[in-house]
Parts: C-alpha cells; structure tokens; sequence
C-alpha cells in the first residue's frame, strides 16, 4: 500500500481497508482514477486517461497491462518475504471487448434455445407414444366375435355389436399405425437436431478455447516486456546512482567549476579535456 500511490500518481486513494476474514488476508483499495485533458475540464474522472498518462497506453488491453504491472509487484514482495504467490486465475487473465463477449453469448444463447426446442419435441414424442400404448388393441375381444354363413354365398353375419366392435378396433390401429409413423418420423427428426446442436456447441467451445489461448499468450508476452521494461528500468537507476556518486566525488575534489564547464561548454571541451 505504501508504494501504490506512487506507482499509481493518477489513482486518488480515497480508502483502504484490510480484511482478516478469509483464508488470506487481503487489501481492498478504493481509488479515483483522475486524468488531464485539453479540452474542457482539464481534471476529470477519467479511467482510461489515468492508464494512459501513467504509460499503459490505449485500448481496452489497457486495464491489463496495469494489473499484470502490479500483479508482478505483489509477485515480488511476496518473494522478498518468502510468501509463495500462484498464478492469476484464467477469469481475472481475459478480457473480452463488449463486442466479442455479446457475440458469443448470443450464439451461445440460439444454441440453448434449438437445444431445448428439440427436447420439448422429444417429450412430445414420447407423451404420444405413451398415449398410443394406452390404445392397445384387444386381440381376445376379437376371436371371441362369432361369425356366421350366410345364406348368399361365402358372406358371413355379425351381430350389430360385433360390427361396431370390429370396425371400431380396425380404425383404432389405422390411426395407431399412421401415429406410430409420424413419431417414428419426428424422433428421427430431434435426433438429428441434437447431433447437430452439439456440433454447433462442439464448435463455439472450440473457437472459445482458441481465443482463450491466444489471449493467455498473449498476456504472457506482455508480462515478457513488463520484465524487461524492469530491467532497463533497474539499469537506469544504477547509472544515476553512479553518476550522483562521480558528481559528488568532483565535488569533493574541488573540481566543481572545471567539470561543469567540460559540461556545458561544447565548443571548447575538447581542447579542456587535453
């Protein structure tokens, strides 16, 4: 907390609190981000500006860039106090632009209704099959109808029940075999449906994997330039801690006046350095 302000001169802490609830013990930093502009009120509220001033540049990576930036600044103290730190979680390691996530959530949303679509279709089908077995035809009451000869030929007589009988158990297994049929031809249907929305599914996973991997490389990378953005940085340092040193052994050495006009003086440094 001590150096978040001045790793960060364009956040305003306005309150910090430390929790002691939960298996680690964590810092929760409340902050305004203020950026400058031209234009207008030259101080606002203004995050991507305060990410922009402070060197993370521009775009929606921006925000990014600064949490792996402090991500490897925790990483380090951690390491200084013997503290092992794992890894960014993959939900914290991604950010989709609203574009990207809207169009994948749709597409995931369409493949859920087919999906459903197809399940309402087949329950469907077999509440209609089970209404079917319900109609079974009974073969017993059949056999026990007595057919006599007629008098005209090979004709037989039935009684008026039995006639209504038969024909009311012949149009039941019409009607049974025409529904079977059509149920055949609807779970055939659905099934189709199915296989082909788990392809859909199968493939929307996919491009999600790829994208997934292409933005963890991708952070990677960025991580690869914030180290070496350290180091030069780290170099930098070690050079003006020398360069405060050299100064102040001239200094010392009462050579003051002559060092600062081999300095400034250009056009005569040669001939004072000999």
């Amino acid at each position: 907390m001590e150096g978040f302000s001045e790793r960060n001169p364009n956040f305003y802490v306005f309150n910090a609190v430390m929790h002691l609830d939960e298996a680690t013990s964590h810092l929760h930093i409340d902050y305004i981000p203020v950026g400058h502009f031209d234009r207008g009120l030259d101080t606002r509220n203004a995050m991507a500006k305060a990410l922009e001033e402070m060197g993370y540049g521009k775009g929606a990576n921006a925000i990014n860039r600064w949490r792996l930036a402090e991500w490897e600044v925790l990483h380090q103290i951690c390491i200084a106090h013997g503290i092992e730190i794992s890894e960014p979680k993959k939900s914290r390691g991604y950010s989709y632009t609203v574009e990207e996530y809207g169009k994948h959530q749709d597409e995931i949303r369409r493949l859920n209704e087919e999906k459903e679509q197809a399940l309402s279709e087949r329950d469907e089908a077999r509440a209609e099959l089970d209404k079917a077995a319900k109609k079974k035809i009974k073969l017993d009451e059949i056999e026990s109808i007595e057919a006599k000869e007629s008098m005209f030929g090979k004709k037989v007589t039935l009684t008026k029940e039995d006639y209504d009988k038969l024909s009311d158990t012949a149009k039941k297994y019409v009607a049974m075999v025409k529904t079977n049929k059509k149920l055949r031809s609807e779970h055939d249907t659905a099934v189709q449906e199915r296989d082909k929305l788990k392809e859909q599914l199968s493939a929307v996973s996919s491009e999600l994997a790829a994208y997934k991997k292409a933005e963890k490389e991708k952070a990677l990378f960025t991580r690869e330039k914030l180290n070496k953005e350290a180091k030069r940085i780290s170099r930098e340092d070690e050079l003006s801690r020398k360069l405060k040193k050299a100064e102040a052994f001239i200094s010392a050495c009462g050579l003051n006046s002559d060092y600062q006009q081999f300095r400034y003086n250009s056009t005569t440094r040669k001939n004072v350095l000999e």
